[in-house]
């Protein structure tokens, strides 16, 4: 059995993507980013609604783990959006299981690391992150 809604009882379905592992089956509003997108082309008009619903939290494991709320509320103090602070903390995430891979430990984080694990990521990959990219993080580790 599931919550009432205004239709009546809504579904509860499995999802590994939630917390206790199931989540109600029905539309929900978010709070994120939306767009309305208007597209003129010879005349002809298109319209569509991007929306990206709530920015997922990304979660660290591993050697960097017990730093993350930390480094997102030093990302927030320093600006960043949520969307990039999320993305700075999926950066961390990578770098953090690099490390436990190789047995490494957040005291062995330094330039020639990072760019190692950087070369390691970029393999096969367009676009990497890039040392300047990692900065806030390093920064931050030092402090």
């Amino acid at each position: 059995m599931g919550p009432f809604g205004t239709a009546g009882r809504i579904p509860v379905v499995p999802t590994e993507l939630a917390e206790g592992g199931k989540t109600a089956d029905y539309l929900r509003a978010e709070h994120g980013f939306s767009a309305l997108v208007e597209l003129r082309v010879d005349g002809r008009q298109r319209r569509v609604l991007f929306d990206a619903g709530d920015v997922p939290r990304a979660r660290v494991r591993g050697p960097l783990g017990g730093f993350a709320d930390g480094f997102r509320a030093e990302l927030e103090r320093l600006g960043y959006t949520l969307l990039s602070r999320e993305y700075k903390v999926n950066q961390m995430a990578r770098l953090s299981r690099w490390l436990e891979e190789r047995g490494l430990g957040v005291g062995d984080v330094d330039e020639v690391r990072v760019e190692a694990f950087l070369t390691a990521f970029g393999a096969g990959r367009k676009q990497t992150p890039t040392a300047w990219a990692m900065r806030s993080l390093l920064d931050w580790l030092r402090a």
